[in-house]
């Protein structure tokens, strides 16, 4: 049974927020005291053996709490948001970011809670820098006015979005530079959110193409089926040979996944004829 809240939301909520705090303030004082060597100081072999005894946490703590306080010292002054930490999983997220590029892992926390408030995850931060080191390869890869655009971008998250980048290397590949870098400048001063909405045209292109490849007819898709059911049938038996003798295998099995396995397979073939079957009747 739940206690019963002695706190009202608000309260809960500005206590929460305070624990936020700290939880930042105890990050950058234990990197302070693991870089000035307080465990040296006081006689410990390690920082994880002065930690564990010291606080009680075990040692594989002690080094992760080390990391988020890199990653707070790192982004402080770059994100208007690091209050909003939640947590230091979330930080440790943000750690391989930051260590390469501590401004935009300062943005990405800006995205984040812009995003989800104050309910970011340790999942949600390792998905957004993911998403960066991605967006950054595929920059590489646009023509060079769309890329002094994105570049020059100091506001929207467009040039840490992978799908954005993805869709102007598209945009640039079918209409060309200059068409991409005016869609990307829409949406760097602000114009429009994303490239979608900047470039609506994708849609009808979108459509048009699909005109153009008529879906297959019901005899084409049952000849695909058919050959693959065919091709699958060689894989089958290929790997069954290869396996120099299924049924030696078998006989170590207990009885139980002996006939489980049998009848899998039973069943695979009896769908396996009559597709065939099916097949053959529409082709006469």
């Amino acid at each position: 049974m739940l206690a019963k809240a002695t706190l009202s939301p608000d309260e809960a909520r500005s206590l929460t927020d305070k624990i936020k705090a700290r939880s930042e303030e105890l990050w950058h004082l234990l990197l302070e005291a693991y870089e000035g060597g307080a465990h040296t100081a006081l006689g410990y072999s390690s920082w994880g053996a002065y930690f564990e005894a010291e606080y009680g946490g075990s040692k594989s703590r002690a080094y992760q709490l080390i990391d988020a306080g890199r990653v707070a010292r790192a982004i402080e002054g770059q994100s208007k948001n690091l209050d909003s930490i939640p947590n230091d999983l979330v930080a440790r997220e943000l750690s391989p970011l930051a260590k390469e590029d501590a401004k935009t892992a300062g943005r990405v926390l800006d995205d984040l809670v812009e995003e989800h408030g104050d309910k970011i995850t340790g999942s949600h931060a390792r998905k957004a820098v993911e998403g960066v080191f991605e967006a950054t390869e595929i920059r590489k890869e646009l023509p060079p006015k769309t890329r002094a655009v994105i570049e020059g971008d100091q506001d929207s998250s467009m040039p840490r979005n992978p799908a954005q980048m993805r869709h102007l290397k598209n945009i640039a590949d079918k209409r060309g530079d200059e068409k991409a870098a005016e869609t990307a400048e829409r949406v760097a001063n602000g114009e429009f959110k994303s490239t979608f909405d900047a470039y609506p045209e994708a849609k009808t292109e979108t459509k048009e193409k699909a005109k153009l490849s008529p879906p297959a007819s019901p005899s084409e898709k049952a000849q695909k089926n058919f050959d693959s059911i065919v091709q699958r049938l060689h894989e089958l038996a290929a790997g069954i040979d290869h396996a120099g003798g299924l049924h030696k295998v078998m006989r170590t099995w207990p009885e139980k996944n002996q006939r489980i396995f049998i009848s899998e397979y039973r069943a695979l073939g009896d769908r396996v004829l009559r597709q065939v079957q099916d097949y053959a009747r529409r082709k006469v």
